[in-house]
């Protein structure tokens, strides 16, 4: 049997570039060291259409992998996610990058996601982050409904028509509420 290990740099880099679906990028990465060393982000074309992967609420192996559904091979896989630590799973019913951020591309991003459920909270994590930092937001009006990012900002609205603005530096949160919008101004 052959030791594909052993095979020439060139070669597996070769391979790797025309590797175009990410799940299968990653596992070409994690079949052994020199592989691993050609799985970089120059040998992927980081701009290919990809299918979405669904991350399954609730279900890991250990603390830092995830159970990821694959729509595209229509199977459950454990991924390394280290981002997931610390994170209190509970209904994440909406999540938003900073910019159009690519994590192959930029490792300049932020990732939001707001928590509904016994708890309704925000949290945030950055590449580098061993932990997600939580935003308490049932003191400034429970549920939020929309979250997006604009200009350095990310901002929410909450059920109740309130309108806050969070902007992040470091670990550090500035939140304002930007407005408030009458429920009867839509009628």
């Amino acid at each position: 049997m052959a030791d594909w290990s052993k095979l020439p740099n060139d070669v597996i880099a070769h391979i790797a570039n025309h590797i175009k679906v990410i799940e299968d990028f990653i596992a070409f990465g994690a079949v052994c060291t020199s592989w691993r060393i050609a799985a970089t982000k120059d040998n992927f074309d980081v701009l290919s259409p990809q299918v979405p992967l669904l991350m399954l609420q609730g279900v890991h192996h250990e603390e830092y992998y995830q159970n990821i559904y694959s729509l595209s091979k229509k199977k459950v896989s454990p991924i390394f996610l280290p981002q997931v630590r610390g994170n209190r799973w509970g209904c994440i019913d909406i999540a938003v990058v900073s910019a159009n951020a690519n994590p192959f591309l930029t490792s300049d991003y932020v990732l939001m996601d707001h928590h509904n459920g016994a708890d309704s909270f925000l949290a945030f994590w950055r590449p580098g982050d061993l932990d997600w930092t939580h935003i308490d937001v049932v003191n400034h009006a429970a549920v939020i409904t929309s979250l997006v990012y604009h200009k350095g900002e990310f901002y929410s609205m909450s059920y109740s028509g309130k309108v806050r603005a969070y902007e992040i530096a470091g670990s550090n949160v500035k939140t304002r509420l930007v407005g408030e919008i009458d429920e009867f101004a839509c009628n």
